[in-house]
């Protein structure tokens, strides 16, 4: 059984950290490791990591000495990866619990796919349902990210498109995206198999403009405009 490697950066996320963890280590694909990188949280956030760590010997956490940013920490998480399968999530969202074992189950049985993503459902900070979130299909994804927050790729394609670019933070995502379905085929499988939470406190709530200034360097860089 291949093993996922999954990465939860994470800074200042005691809210809804025990929330997303939880939703790990309900999985019905049991073989996954789950590396928590916090990043100078000055909350509760490093005890919370470090108990679930003592129950669970498929948690690694990793602190990092200054504030690094989600790139970075992508990046920090990854180079410590052991799995076939790689796949990272926030502190304030949730997987389903067969999330893991859908997305495994289609690369295994189709090798010339390197990525998949499904849809998800919006969640608000209580964890009420807002609405389910039908994706767009890969082909999509050079005018805007369709990927969202449920995806997994494979390994060996991480080691072709290299690490996570620290200059385009809040697109980061994108950006290495783009750089995979450059390199493979992507398969969007229409099932819901996440819950993105939205909330005040959240960096598409907060930094909305950001990300759209970010999104228009991704495109300038792969596109030249």
């Amino acid at each position: 059984m291949e093993k996922v490697t999954i990465v939860l950066p994470v800074y200042n996320g005691q809210d809804h950290l025990t929330d997303s963890i939880d939703s790990i280590i309900k999985q019905t694909y049991s073989n996954w490791e789950l590396i928590i990188v916090n990043d100078c949280s000055t909350d509760k956030t490093l005890r919370i990591a470090e108990e679930y760590k003592q129950k669970d010997k498929r948690i690694k956490v990793i602190s990092n000495k200054q504030n690094m940013k989600l790139p970075k920490s992508l990046n920090i998480g990854f180079e410590n990866a052991t799995g076939e399968f790689y796949t990272w999530t926030s502190d304030d969202n949730k997987y389903s619990e067969n999330a893991l074992e859908v997305m495994v189950n289609y690369l295994k049985n189709n090798t010339d796919y390197g990525m998949v993503y499904c849809d998800m459902r919006l969640i608000d900070k209580y964890g009420t349902v807002i609405k389910e979130n039908p994706l767009p299909e890969p082909e999509n994804i050079i005018f805007a990210n369709t990927v969202g927050g449920c995806f997994l790729y494979r390994s060996d394609i991480a080691q072709k498109v290299g690490e996570y670019d620290d200059t385009l933070f809040l697109a980061e995502d994108y950006e290495y995206w783009l750089r995979i379905y450059q390199n493979t085929k992507i398969k969007h499988i229409s099932q819901m198999c996440y819950e993105y939470r939205c909330h005040e406190k959240s960096l598409s709530g907060t930094r909305n403009q950001d990300i759209k200034r970010q999104t228009a360097k991704v495109w300038k860089k792969h596109y030249a405009f």
